[in-house]
């Protein structure tokens, strides 16, 4: 019976979520330093974020701390899991890309195409990461380091 850590895929979710978070509040002061005057209107400062939030910068950023978030998730999902890393893992891709296909649909088709492509190879890595290495093995004991 496969054995899923509902406390691990939910830290492993928070702790990604919150990294994404942190991530577009830091991509949007970098990229939208210039964008944003004093004096804006509402409607001004909305097109300044959209602008931000749309920018090849911004979305290149995001999308690497996002694959980056999304790795440490599925590390911790696995690790706090102590088995079936790769199970534990997967269920931090899968609802990596259910997330995405819930809010990134403002986004361009090659930043979402890329993000479903990479989300479950990144959350994979993750509990990769997370399983125990093996002290001894054969290729060490052969006399290679």
């Amino acid at each position: 019976m496969i054995k899923i850590s509902i406390k691990g895929v939910i830290l492993g979710i928070v702790v990604a979520l919150i990294l994404d978070i942190i991530a577009a509040f830091v991509m949007g002061a970098i990229v939208g330093v210039s964008l944003f005057k004093e004096g804006m209107t509402q409607q001004q400062l909305k097109e300044a974020v959209v602008a931000v939030i749309l920018s090849t910068g911004f979305l290149l950023g995001s999308g690497i701390f996002g694959m980056l978030s999304t790795i440490l998730g599925g590390y911790i999902a696995a690790r706090v899991a102590k088995n079936n890393y790769y199970m534990n893992a997967a269920v931090i891709g899968v609802l990596g890309i259910v997330l995405n296909a819930l809010t990134g649909t403002d986004y361009p088709l090659w930043f979402n195409s890329l993000a479903v492509l990479l989300i479950l190879p990144a959350a994979l890595l993750g509990g990769h990461l997370a399983r125990p290495r093996v002290q001894g093995s054969a290729y060490t004991l052969r006399g290679h380091q």
